[in-house]
């Protein structure tokens, strides 16, 4: 079938069309790669021309920055020393670099105090320890043996709180026990078993913050006392609580570190 001249002329611009088309996409993508490109290398040089500027000034100025920053590093006024010497971070001075290190560590510390401190001021109290305490009692003391609510609760403060809390961090960990092939492992006493399951596994730098000057605000100890019966005989027990922050600094676990009684 031949095709007279306006049909001929009508499919030629179809197909011109359609090439047209087909063309647009691929041209488009080209175009932005090229401008992306062209904004990455801009930012380059831009990035480059500040860092100049910035050693440039940074060797007119090093002695007063150092001290500037040292001071504001003894002082406390840690996002001070960042300021001062975060504009110069790209110049490669050990003696900056250092005290941006300290200062960078010393806030991060301070925030995770304060952190800390607004955990312990949520999380410690009575009714939270007498639970947990009760909950870990109820599922800790073999079969056959009873317990009862704890009966005080007591926070302890200062040196007797820190010295509950440094007994536990520096306590090594307890020893798993491994059966010799054919054989069973041999039973632990629940208290044992009771110590081992609940110890506070708290972030290493909460080992710090019970050194600081504040750390009374961080650190959660109370002296529990109860009673738990056993066949026919009565206990009174006392266990040193430590309500010790989780891993992950959102809640706060209690932690028997300390486990006396006595039959009564």
């Amino acid at each position: 079938m031949k095709l007279n001249r306006q049909a001929r002329f009508a499919l030629i611009l179809v197909a011109a069309a359609l090439l047209v088309a087909g063309l647009v996409g691929p041209v488009r993508r080209a175009a932005e790669s090229r401008d992306k490109a062209r904004a990455a290398a801009e930012m380059r040089q831009q990035f480059e021309r500040e860092r100049v500027t910035r050693a440039e000034e940074y060797v007119a100025r090093r002695d007063q920055v150092l001290a500037d920053a040292r001071a504001a590093i003894d002082r406390g006024d840690y996002p001070a020393a960042l300021k001062i010497v975060s504009p110069y971070a790209p110049v490669p001075d050990e003696s900056l670099r250092e005290l941006f290190r300290e200062a960078a560590r010393a806030e991060s510390m301070r925030q995770r105090q304060e952190l800390m401190t607004a955990l312990v001021a949520r999380d410690c109290n009575e009714a939270n320890v007498r639970n947990q305490v009760a909950s870990m009692l109820e599922k800790a003391v073999e079969p056959g043996v009873t317990g009862e609510p704890p009966r005080t609760a007591v926070r302890l403060t200062g040196v007797e709180a820190r010295e509950v809390v440094l007994t536990r961090l520096r306590e090594p960990p307890h020893p798993e026990q491994v059966a010799a092939p054919g054989s069973t492992p041999a039973p632990i006493d629940w208290v044992t078993r009771m110590r081992r399951d609940h110890r506070g596994r708290p972030l290493p730098d909460y080992l710090g913050m019970v050194y600081s000057p504040a750390a009374q605000d961080v650190m959660c100890v109370w002296r529990i006392e109860g009673r738990r019966h056993q066949d026919v005989r009565t206990f009174g027990y006392t266990i040193d609580v430590w309500m010790a922050p989780t891993p992950d600094g959102k809640a706060l676990a209690a932690d028997p570190v300390r486990y006396t009684e006595r039959p009564v």
